[in-house]
């Protein structure tokens, strides 16, 4: 009988170190998964960070209105100042234009003529700008839908 309780007792502590191997494997999944998780929320939180830096560098917003016939708005409606502004109209504009502005201040509103014909292909004004009064920095551009009538 002793030779069969052993058999039992040897059999219950192999299934015992069976399952807490299972545990200690479960847990490990377990701790990895709450660290990928924490990984992720990092992550998530940095774009979140460099997105939220982006918008702050991006305090000059270009907008083209269109009023009415040939007439559109092009307005900063940020908070900064551009600087060396040019805008290309491409084949839409009318002649004599003045397209360049040394600054064009937050809330500035400016009229742009553009008229395109038959044998136009630009659809986009594109405006470019500088963010530095001294234009040390790269040009940053903008490409802004022409509304037709």
């Amino acid at each position: 009988m002793s030779i069969i309780a052993a058999v039992f007792a040897g059999g219950a502590v192999w299934y015992a170190r069976g399952q807490k191997a299972a545990a200690d494997r479960s847990a490990r999944a377990s701790e990895q998964s709450a660290q990928a998780a924490i990984q992720s929320a990092d992550a998530a939180h940095e774009t979140v960070g460099y997105q939220r830096a982006d918008v702050e560098r991006s305090r000059v917003v270009f907008v083209l209105d269109y009023v009415g016939s040939a007439a559109h708005l092009l307005s900063n409606t940020g908070t900064d100042p551009a600087y060396g502004v040019h805008v290309d109209t491409g084949d839409l504009g009318i002649g004599g234009e003045v397209t360049d502005y040394d600054v064009f201040g937050p809330g500035q509103t400016e009229e742009v003529l553009l008229s395109p014909s038959l044998a136009s292909t630009t659809t986009q004004v594109e405006v470019s700008w500088h963010q530095q009064p001294d234009r040390s920095d790269q040009r940053r551009t903008v490409r802004l839908y022409a509304a037709e009538a």
